[in-house]
C-alpha cells in the first residue's frame, strides 16, 4: 500500500510540468505497453501454473 501512495504522488506531481493531455496518454501508452507484454507472457504464465486453477 505505501508503494501504490509513493507511486501516486509521483505520478500526481506530473500534472505539474505536463498537460492534461499528454499526461492522460502517457499513461495510456503504458497500459498498452503492459497489456501486450502480458499478452505475450500468458503462454508461459499458463505453462508455469500447470493444472492450477
Amino acid at each position: 500500500m505505501a508503494t501504490g501512495d509513493a507511486v501516486n504522488g509521483w505520478a500526481a506531481r506530473l500534472t505539474e510540468v505536463m498537460s492534461q493531455n499528454v499526461y492522460f496518454y502517457t499513461q495510456a501508452a503504458l497500459a498498452v505497453v503492459c497489456a501486450i507484454a502480458f499478452y505475450l507472457a500468458a503462454g508461459r504464465i499458463r505453462a508455469l501454473m500447470g493444472d492450477v486453477n
